[in-house]
């Protein structure tokens, strides 16, 4: 079966064409004569089938390029030149050069493409922005999520590979769908994390209202794990947009019980917001009827850990400590389970209650062997003392961590990125100078950035942005600002 093919765009910009003097004006026209340069623009660009991608970067006065063959899933190096208003040009493979051609029609957007063994016709998919001539200043929103895009491209491959998915859904939710797109198309289908941006791409749709597109984006991913986050993106807008009955439609849509009651808990947390606070419970009933019924013990524990912060959020500690107590002591949903309760009661100002869930936590932690593991279960705990600013309690934990000759790292990153979650920025910016890695002080630091501005301080989020030193973070941390931005317009 042939698939779309997926490359990166080359970038090679070669010394004027010889035979052309270095002050004559038409230097970069193929035959000196001035309406040739838009024949050239015409053909840069990504063209493509379900068979073939063709990528053209205008070099002198030819282009320069690559050719992808879905059938043996390799790309070659390719060159081209424009002769009678069509491209000649020849791509190597295996140390031969073989012959193509290509004539696009009088709209540009479309042409046929011939060469030995294959004849199509390719549709462009991607126009260098560098194409666009005397575009209108960048506003600032677009300027930032032009500084984002510069910063990634300076990123190395992999940091790129995994930033640019977040880049890309922050784009989509600006309601910059084409740039996203144009990123997106961009993406080699080897890359990794492709699959990734994909579905980010798809919540963005999602979140922004575009439900068809998000389930044509879903539909067209072959791993259910991916359509089914999109599917509660979907579910989460229509609950927060008044339709409750089509949220549960498509939560109950979803076919693994474990992924359902993943979709439910959406919902529900989606309708608690709009103040349904009724049927967001009656939601989480039947997520947990769910929950009962899966008959594997570590999915359906896992089903209840998830329940257990829902039910916390909405206030019925009750259920969730519960749920929490029938959760096996030693273990790290246990663990985790009152680490939520007890960040819900912070949250809710409740910090007598708070510091009993801790207890509880501390109390599971004890249980588990060997003691070597505990560090892990302290860095969970710790979140619950940040989030009362107790710093005895982060102190103590401290110590048994380091008693047990556990990595103190993970402990600090929880408690900064609890300080962040609950806007205690200043005692956050304090403890990122402990953190020491330098790759996990940038994430932080992104993290940050991002939190302040979903909360109003756009300026204060931008300048931290700036400041991260780490390009993949500060690509990420630079859209996320922008972002809010284009919302509060």
């Amino acid at each position: 079966m042939r698939v779309f093919a997926r490359i990166a765009l080359a970038i090679c910009l070669a010394a004027p064409t010889a035979g052309f003097a270095q002050d004559n004006p038409f230097a970069a026209n193929p035959a000196g004569n001035p309406f040739a340069t838009a024949m050239v623009d015409r053909y840069a660009g990504i063209f493509e089938s379900d068979a073939v991608r063709l990528t053209l970067e205008k070099s002198g006065g030819g282009f320069v390029g690559e050719l992808y063959y879905a059938q043996t899933g390799q790309t070659y190096p390719a060159t081209a030149q424009i002769k009678d208003g069509a491209l000649n040009g020849s791509f190597n493979a295996g140390g031969k050069s073989f012959p193509f051609t290509f004539a696009l029609g009088d709209d540009g957007k479309s042409g046929q493409f011939d060469t030995e063994g294959y004849s199509g016709r390719l549709t462009r998919t991607f126009e260098p922005s560098s194409l666009v001539k005397k575009a209108a200043p960048l506003n600032r929103i677009d300027a930032l999520y032009q500084e984002a895009l510069e910063a990634l491209e300076s990123s190395a491959p992999i940091q790129k590979s995994v930033a640019q998915a977040s880049v890309i859904a922050h784009l989509a939710q600006g309601g910059r769908i084409d740039q996203a797109k144009a990123l997106l198309d961009a993406i080699p289908r080897s890359d990794t994390f492709r699959d990734m941006a994909i579905a980010m791409f798809g919540e963005s749709q999602a979140i922004n209202g575009d439900l068809e597109g998000a389930r044509a984006t879903a539909n067209g991913m072959a791993d259910q794990t991916w359509r089914t986050h999109i599917a509660e993106s979907i579910a989460g807008y229509q609950a927060e947009n008044g339709d409750a009955a089509g949220a549960l439609v498509t939560a109950n849509a979803i076919g693994t019980q474990t992924d359902k009651v993943s979709a439910l808990i959406v919902v529900a947390n989606a309708l608690s917001k709009t103040g349904d606070k009724a049927t967001a419970l009656t939601t989480l009933t039947n997520a947990t009827a769910v929950t009962e019924a899966i008959e594997n013990k570590d999915q359906r524990n896992d089903a209840y850990g998830m329940l257990v912060g829902s039910y916390a959020n909405m206030g019925d500690y009750e259920t969730a400590t519960d749920m929490a107590k029938d959760l096996k002591k030693g273990k790290m949903k246990s663990i985790s389970a009152y680490v939520k309760i007890a960040l819900a009661q912070a949250k809710a100002g409740d910090a007598e209650d708070a510091d009993k869930s801790i207890d509880r936590a501390i109390g599971s932690s004890n249980y588990m062997k060997p003691m070597s593991s505990r560090p892990a279960a302290y860095a969970q705990i710790i979140r619950g003392y940040a989030a009362l600013r107790d710093q005895k309690g982060i102190d103590k934990l401290f110590k048994w961590t380091q008693k047990l000759k556990g990595n103190p790292l993970y402990v600090r990153v929880e408690m900064v990125r609890t300080q962040i979650a609950f806007g205690y920025y200043a005692p956050a910016r304090a403890n990122l100078s402990i953190i020491g890695d330098p790759d996990l002080v940038g994430s932080l630091t992104a993290e940050l950035a991002q939190h302040q501005a979903q909360n109003g301080d756009l300026e204060g989020g931008l300048t931290m942005a700036r400041s991260i030193a780490q390009p993949h973070h500060r690509a990420f941390a630079i859209a996320a600002v922008a972002t809010e931005m284009a919302k509060a317009e």
